[in-house]
C-alpha cells in the first residue's frame, strides 16, 4: 500500500479531500478560546497560591509559638521551690527567672511575674537593645491560676510590634501546674 502524497490531492483519503488543505490546523478562534481557558485556570491557580502561602506562614508561626510555650512549660517545671514559712513557697524558673509564690493552705498562686517579656523562637529573652529584633518575637504574659489551682497561666501572643489597642494576630495559652 502506498502512503498518500501530501502534494497530490487525488491520493488523499476521500474525507481529507474535502478539507481546505491536507495539513489542517487550529483556527485563530480555537487558539483564542484555548488561551482564554488556560489564562482563567492560571489566574485561579495564582489566587490559590497566595492563600496557600498565607496559611503556610500562619502554620509556621503557630508551630514556633507552640514550641516556645513547651519551652516555657519545661522551664517552669524545672523550677525549685523555696520555703518562705507558713506554708508559702517561692518558685523561680532557672532559665527565664519566672517568679511566683504559692500558698499551700489555699492552693493559690500570687506574686506572679506581672510584666510581659519578649522571647524569640529559641526561648531566649530579648530586650529592645538586643540586635536580634529582626527575628520573630513573641510576647509572653504570666497570670496566677484560678483560686484553688496551684498553677501559672501562660499566654504567648504575636506579633510583638503592634499597636497597643490592636488585637494580636494569634495567641496560645496554657495552665502550667507548679511542681509541688
Amino acid at each position: 500500500m502506498q502512503l498518500p502524497c501530501r502534494a497530490c490531492p487525488e491520493s488523499r483519503p476521500p474525507l481529507l479531500r474535502k478539507l481546505r488543505g491536507f495539513e489542517a490546523g487550529f483556527t485563530l478562534a480555537e487558539i483564542a478560546v484555548a488561551l482564554g481557558i488556560f489564562s482563567f485556570a492560571l489566574v485561579s491557580m495564582m489566587g490559590m497560591l497566595s492563600v496557600g502561602l498565607k496559611n503556610s506562614r500562619r502554620a509556621t508561626v503557630q508551630t514556633a509559638a507552640s514550641n516556645l510555650l513547651a519551652g516555657i512549660v519545661a522551664d517552669i517545671h524545672a523550677s525549685k521551690n523555696k520555703s518562705l514559712g507558713d506554708n508559702k513557697y517561692a518558685y523561680t524558673s532557672p532559665k527565664l527567672q519566672i517568679t511566683a509564690t504559692l500558698d499551700k493552705k489555699t492552693n493559690t498562686v500570687s506574686d506572679t511575674q506581672t510584666t510581659a517579656i519578649s522571647l524569640n523562637e529559641s526561648c531566649t529573652l530579648v530586650t529592645p537593645s538586643t540586635p536580634e529584633m529582626i527575628q520573630k518575637l513573641y510576647s509572653v504574659q504570666f497570670f496566677p491560676g484560678a483560686d484553688g489551682v496551684a498553677a501559672i497561666r501562660v499566654r504567648v501572643e504575636w506579633p510583638v510590634n503592634r499597636q497597643p489597642a490592636a488585637k494580636p494576630e494569634g495567641f496560645l495559652e496554657a495552665l502550667v501546674p507548679l511542681p509541688l
